[in-house]
Parts: structure tokens; sequence; C-alpha cells
């Protein structure tokens, strides 16, 4: 959808910026590039993905299942202390 330089003018208004006849020509371009891109992009909007999970699938509660690979998660972990992963400290010290 081309937008013409009347348009672009009463948009520079509103947002209260001085344009050039110029960059009102060239501004007109690539908004009217814009709008055309969003209303393919609009037309993609209705369409569902394939790989989307049934309602009831996405609604299932979370439940709290234990592991037994404890021992093998910390064992890739670079630092472990008895059952936790050991960080480097985070607090402070910054200039805020």
């Amino acid at each position: 959808m081309p937008l013409d330089v009347l348009e672009v003018h009463r948009i520079a208004s509103l947002a209260r910026l001085r344009l050039s006849p110029d960059e009102e020509l060239r501004f007109a371009a690539q908004l009217g590039r814009v709008v055309d891109y969003i209303d393919q992009l609009q037309s993609c909007s209705a369409v569902e993905p394939e790989s989307a999970a049934p309602l009831a699938a996405r609604d299932a509660a979370d439940e709290v299942e234990e592991r037994s690979d404890r021992g093998q998660l910390l064992g890739n972990a670079p630092l472990a202390a008895g059952s936790f992963f050991v960080v480097p400290r985070v607090l402070g010290g910054g200039d805020a």
C-alpha cells in the first residue's frame, strides 16, 4: 500500500517531526513497504502451527518426579559439594 506525501506529512506532524520535502518522499516509499510487510504478516497470523500441543497437554499440572540420576547430573558439574552445585558468588561489589 503506497503512502503519499500528504499522509507522511500528517504522520510527521502528529509525531511532531519536521521533515524536508526530500525526506517526506523517501519516507513515503519506506513506510509503504513497512505497511505492505505488516499486511503480509497479518495474513499469516491466523495459521496455527502444526506442532501446537493439544489444549489438554498445555493445561496439564506440573508433577514432581524423583530422579535417581542426581549423581550423574552432579558428575557433569565443574564443581559440586555434597548434593549441590557450586557456583561463583554473585553478591555485591558492583558499581550501580
